[in-house]
């Protein structure tokens, strides 16, 4: 099994954010039945004050994750509002759970990340869809570093 490794800025197209980092780590059980999956961190700095801010949804080709966790270096993300020069953290993941080998029907259940096209037709390697003051936006994430993955005994 071969794993590529990169280093890149992420670039993203949106006057509310700048892309800190945006990196993918794979991680694989160390049993027959174990997980497997990719855990997703992306990190965003704010260029203006938003005053009420909610993260919908994050497209990574034609995956859509939408149980985000999104965390905040400055104040609990339960205000929902942004500062100028805030740096928030989202956190996501693809989950497989493997089913018995012998099992014929669904050898594998992916429990996040289902197969959806984008609202908009995008050319980076994420999309964030985001809504400030109840209209849509987005943030399109151009370049993703794939970090070393977790093989666990």
């Amino acid at each position: 099994m071969a794993f590529l490794f990169f280093v890149s800025p992420c670039c993203d197209k949106s006057d509310d954010f700048s892309c800190v980092k945006f990196e993918s780590r794979r991680f694989v059980g160390g049993t027959v039945r174990s997980p497997s999956g990719t855990n997703y961190i992306l990190e965003i700095e704010a260029n203006k004050n938003i005053p009420q801010i909610e993260f919908e949804a994050v497209w990574v080709g034609n995956r859509k994750f939408i149980q985000l966790e999104v965390l905040s270096d400055s104040r609990p993300w339960a205000e929902k509002k942004i500062k100028k020069g805030d740096v928030l953290t989202i956190l996501f993941k693809q989950l497989i759970l493997h089913s018995e080998p012998n099992e014929e029907a669904n050898p594998e259940v992916d429990l996040d990340g289902e197969i959806s096209d984008p609202p908009i037709q995008y050319s980076g390697n994420a999309l964030v869809q985001y809504s400030v003051k109840g209209k849509k936006k987005f943030l399109e994430v151009e370049n993703m570093t794939q970090v070393k993955p977790l093989l666990y005994p």
